[in-house]
């Protein structure tokens, strides 16, 4: 489990990196999908963390139920800070 957090953070800060840094963004994306693959991130889990992802940037216009327990519980301390 402690591989699998630090997967969840690293797809979560390459991909806020994106969001900041658009050059080549597609090839970029692509590269973090397959890492994301390669760590075995389900689907529902990299939905949570494009979510989470919305959350900190104040994007969220309704309440989310997150599909995966491991996001929050990993993520969460980006709730307190931001407010969610």
């Amino acid at each position: 489990t402690i591989n699998a957090t630090e997967g969840y953070k690293f797809i979560f800060w390459a991909l806020m990196i994106l969001t900041v840094d658009k050059t080549d963004a597609e090839e970029h994306l692509a590269l973090i999908c397959d890492f994301a693959k390669m760590l075995r991130i389900t689907e529902d889990e990299f939905e949570d963390i494009i979510q989470t992802i919305k959350i900190v940037y104040h994007e969220v216009t309704t309440e989310y139920v997150f599909k995966s327990e491991n996001i929050p519980s990993t993520l969460g301390a980006l709730f307190n800070m931001y407010d969610r």
